[in-house]
C-alpha cells in the first residue's frame, strides 16, 4: 500500500483532485489487499449518525440489479486498461480514470465482488494521467450524497425526503439498461418534456454512477450510540456495530409502489437496548408500527418512528402506510416554480409524466385512479400518468411532460 500511496502522491494532479484522492487512499488500501472492507467510523466526539460499513451491508433487490448492472459496465473493454487511459476524454483529462476507479472500488466493498481489472488499472494510472486532472459538476448521484449529508449534519427530514426524489426521479432515471448512466433534458415551462439528451455518458455519469449507487446502498442504514437508523428503504441485509455488540438485520420491502416495510433481526450480540428508527416521509399516509405483530404507539420524531429494546434474533418490526397522487409546484423559476399555473405531480417520491404527442393540462385538484402498478388515471379523461422511473429499462428512450399547467 505505500508504494501505491507514493505512487498517487507523487502524481501531478491538481490540488482539488490529489485531496479526493487522499480520501479515496482507505479504501484503495482495502482494494488493494483483497479485503472488502470500509472503515465507516466516525471519531468519537462526532454527533451524527454514521452509515453502516460497506463491508457489512449487502443489498438484495432493486438495488442490486442496479449495483451490478453498474458493474458489469464498468468492466467493459472501454472501461479497462489499456483503453480506459487512450480513449478522448472531452476535455476532462484524467476524469475518466479517477472515476472509474473510484467506481470500482466503492463496487467491490458493497458487493464483495473482486474488480477483476482494478490492479492493472492501478499500476498504469500514475503515468497515464496529466496535470490537468479534475472532478466533473454536480450530477443526480452528487445530489443523492450532499442531500443525505444535509440531513446527517441538521437533523431535518426534508432533506431526505429531497435524496428520495433524486435517487427515483434522478439517478435511477438516468441509469441506462447497460447499466451505464446518460444524460436527460431538463424541462421548463416551454419545454416540459423529459426527454434523453445522450444514451450514456461515458466520460463522466457511468463511472459517477457507481459511486452514488453505492452511497445508495450504504446510506440504507445508519447508527447512533443510540441505535439504528433507516432512511430509505431496499431489499436488504445489514450489520450494525458497537464494539463487541451488534445487530444484523434482513429488510425486505414494496417501497416505493407500496408502503410496506419488514425488519427482522436476524442476529443480535450484547444486552443493551437500542432504538429501531423508520423513516417516514411527509407522504407516508396514515403510518402502523408493529413489533412482532403487535401495534406500538407512534411517536413521530424528525421525521422517523421509532421502537426500543433488547433485540433478540427473531424479532419482527413492520411499517405500512398508504400513499397517495400529490400535485407539487415547482421547485425553481425555470419549471414554473414563481408561477401559481404549473406544477409536477407525484405519487410517494415517484414523479409521474404523460407520454402523449402533445402536451396536456392536468388540474391541481385533479383526482387519480391507480391501474396495475405503473398506470395513474385522470379521473373523468383518458389521460394516463407513470412514474418517470424505471428499473434498466431498455425501452427508455421516452419522451414525458412532466410539468403541467
Amino acid at each position: 500500500m505505500s508504494k501505491l500511496k507514493a505512487k498517487f502522491l507523487s502524481a501531478p494532479f491538481v490540488p482539488s483532485f490529489r485531496w479526493a484522492l487522499l480520501l479515496l487512499l482507505p479504501a484503495l488500501a482495502s482494494a488493494s489487499d483483497g479485503v472488502a472492507r470500509d472503515k465507516g467510523v466516525a471519531p468519537p466526539e462526532c454527533p451524527w449518525p454514521v452509515a453502516v460499513e460497506l463491508a457489512d451491508v449487502r443489498m438484495t433487490g432493486e438495488l442490486s440489479k442496479r449495483l451490478m448492472a453498474s458493474f458489469d459496465r464498468l468492466e467493459k473493454k472501454d472501461y479497462s486498461p489499456p483503453a480506459l487511459f487512450d480513449s478522448p476524454n472531452a476535455g476532462w483529462p484524467g476524469d475518466k480514470e479517477g472515476r472509474t476507479l473510484l467506481g470500482l472500488v466503492l463496487l467491490e466493498q458493497v458487493t464483495g465482488r473482486p474488480a477483476k481489472n482494478l490492479g492493472a488499472s492501478l499500476d498504469m494510472y500514475a503515468s497515464r494521467v496529466n496535470a490537468r486532472g479534475y472532478l466533473g459538476p454536480v450530477m443526480p448521484p452528487d445530489a443523492v450524497i450532499i442531500a443525505v449529508q444535509l440531513w446527517r449534519y441538521t437533523g431535518e427530514a426534508t432533506y431526505l425526503e429531497d435524496a428520495h426524489r433524486i435517487y427515483y426521479n434522478g439517478l435511477s432515471v438516468n441509469q441506462r439498461s447497460n447499466g451505464g448512466l446518460g444524460c436527460n433534458s431538463c424541462p421548463s415551462v416551454d419545454k416540459p418534456f423529459l426527454t434523453i439528451v445522450s444514451q450514456e455518458a461515458t466520460q463522466c455519469c457511468t463511472m459517477r454512477g457507481a459511486d452514488g449507487l453505492t452511497k445508495a446502498a450504504q446510506y440504507c442504514f445508519f447508527k447512533s450510540d443510540a441505535g439504528v437508523i433507516v432512511p430509505f428503504y431496499q431489499d436488504a441485509r445489514a450489520t450494525l456495530r458497537w464494539g463487541k455488540q451488534s445487530l444484523t438485520l434482513l429488510q425486505k420491502t414494496g417501497y416505493p409502489w407500496q408502503g410496506d416495510v419488514r425488519l427482522e433481526v436476524t442476529a443480535a450480540q450484547g444486552d443493551e437496548p437500542r432504538t429501531l428508527n423508520l423513516f417516514t416521509p411527509s407522504w407516508a399516509e396514515r403510518p402502523v408500527l408493529k413489533l412482532n405483530g403487535s401495534m406500538v404507539s407512534l411517536t413521530p420524531q424528525g421525521g422517523f418512528l421509532n421502537v426500543s429494546r433488547r433485540w433478540q434474533a427473531g424479532d419482527v418490526v413492520e411499517l405500512s402506510f398508504e400513499q397517495s397522487v400529490a400535485a407539487k409546484a415547482p421547485i425553481n423559476r425555470v419549471n414554473g416554480a414563481d408561477r401559481a399555473d404549473y406544477r409536477t405531480f407525484h405519487y410517494g417520491p415517484l414523479m409521474l409524466g404523460y407520454s402523449g404527442p402533445k402536451a396536456v393540462s392536468v388540474k391541481p385538484d385533479a383526482r387519480f385512479s391507480r391501474r396495475g402498478e405503473r398506470d395513474f388515471l385522470v379521473e373523468g379523461t383518458d389521460l394516463v400518468l407513470q412514474p418517470i422511473y424505471h428499473l434498466l429499462d431498455p425501452a427508455v428512450g421516452y419522451r414525458r411532460q412532466i410539468i403541467f399547467p
